[in-house]
């Protein structure tokens, strides 16, 4: 067993030099299955975020934030507030995206329950199910 490059678990069958067999049988003629199991949560990279003071004032009350994810997600979502995925209140989200795509989200001041500073945290669920964590060092 050993990793990828993206830190997933692989494992395969080899033949007896311990050489990986890549034309999809063993030399018996079996299909060969590659289990892959993926523990490394989404990551979030933002790319933009403004305003970053809303009110209830026209022109004033959406902000747009532009962000990107560094693989394919099922589900991504902005929380205001909240300290992980579902926790907080659910100001935006969206299903399926591809990596390296902008995405664009927004934020209106209606959303937010109450006047007030906000920590809007960005989560993504990738395909094999793992959740971007929550970080608190920012």
């Amino acid at each position: 067993m050993s990793h990828d490059s993206f830190g997933r678990w692989v494992c395969g069958r080899h033949n007896e030099f311990g050489k990986p067999i890549s034309n999809g049988q063993d030399q018996f003629g079996y299909p060969i299955r590659i289990v892959i199991l993926d523990n490394v949560p989404p990551i979030v990279t933002v790319i933009s975020f403004a305003p970053t003071k809303l009110s209830f004032n026209s022109g004033f009350s959406q902000c747009t934030v532009k962000f990107k994810l560094e693989e394919d997600v099922k589900s991504w979502e902005l929380r205001a507030g909240g300290q992980g995925p579902g926790q907080g209140t659910l100001v935006e989200n969206g299903s399926a995206a591809l990596a390296d795509t902008e995405i664009f989200a927004y934020i209106d001041a209606s959303e937010l329950p109450y006047e007030g500073s906000w920590r809007i945290n960005i989560y993504a669920q990738d395909k094999a199910g793992n959740w971007t964590p929550y970080d608190d060092s920012r």
